[in-house]
């Protein structure tokens, strides 16, 4: 970082001297802030240096190398026409960084992965009330086509077949509730597009 702002330094403090040079139109000459008025430098003759076009984005450019300040960037930008990407944080960040990670622990730190079945297995007892459960039942997907391909009348098998395994099946009135909430919702986004439609012709 020194050695941007040698540059930096080299390059302003040359430039001071050009006021005369910079007064009369179509000079070439652009008036630059050494302290930038971002940071609270003042519009005064001591906080002027005079460069070209090319030395005006050099000098925010070294600028921002050297802080990191997005206002330096965005001069850089719009003074060149061309996006820079930030590559790395700058000294000064890295610095503040390091200083905000002292005594923070990972909310992670010496947990294991989120999965509970890592590493388990079912006992034999489990294995067999499993067996038990799935005995004589058919795979409600049995002989049906999925995808795209998917004809009308297996998705009606596919709706029987569901309907014969929830069969006898008792909803909790929690279950039911929720259920007659959707089903009005649906209605209610059915009427509203057919509204539209009407709207529409």
């Amino acid at each position: 970082m020194a050695i941007y702002k040698e540059i930096h330094d080299n390059l302003v403090n040359s430039r001071k001297h050009l006021k005369e040079e910079w007064k009369p139109v179509g000079s070439g000459l652009e008036r630059h802030h050494i302290t930038p008025r971002h940071i609270g430098g003042l519009d005064e003759e001591t906080n002027y240096t005079y460069l070209t076009h090319r030395e005006h984005i050099i000098a925010h450019w070294l600028l921002w190398k050297l802080h990191g300040r997005s206002e330096d960037r965005i001069a850089v930008q719009s003074m060149s026409g061309k996006d820079i990407k930030v590559a790395y944080h700058s000294e000064e960040s890295r610095k503040k960084m390091r200083e905000a990670k002292k005594g923070f622990v990972p909310w992670n730190k010496g947990k294991k992965v989120n999965n509970n079945w890592t590493g388990k297995k079912h006992s034999e007892e489990s294995k067999k009330k499993m067996s038990a459960s799935r005995m004589g039942k058919a795979p409600w997907n049995k002989g049906l086509k999925i995808g795209d391909k998917c004809k009308p009348k297996d998705l009606e098998a596919r709706n029987r077949k569901i309907g014969e395994m929830l069969k006898g099946t008792v909803h909790t009135e929690e279950a039911r509730k929720n259920m007659s909430i959707g089903q009005q919702k649906r209605r209610s986004r059915g009427r509203e597009i057919l509204d539209k439609k009407e709207v529409a012709n």
